[in-house]
């Protein structure tokens, strides 16, 4: 995603990217990108974008039950597509 949203970036003629992750990502990581700097690759994206707004929607049915199990998206296996 780093590399796409790079390309993307560096075009100059786009104003917003709209990143949708799948239902069970952790947004942090997608979050992190826009301040991660790849020096291999030689991608920092501070100089082309900013992260400007996350959003996140919840199964509102399940909130409650999951939220107070305490358990992690891996302790749940979620994480890996199961459930």
């Amino acid at each position: 995603m780093l590399i796409e949203v790079e390309k993307l970036a560096t075009e100059g003629n786009i104003d917003y990217i709209i990143i949708e992750s799948t239902g069970i990502s952790e947004p942090a990581p997608v979050a992190q990108i826009f301040s991660y700097i790849d020096e291999e690759l030689g991608i920092d994206l501070i100089r082309f974008c900013q992260l400007d707004t996350m959003v996140t929607i919840v199964d509102a049915n399940r909130f409650w039950h999951d939220f107070r199990s305490g358990d992690s998206l891996l302790d749940r296996k979620e994480a890996l597509g199961g459930r």
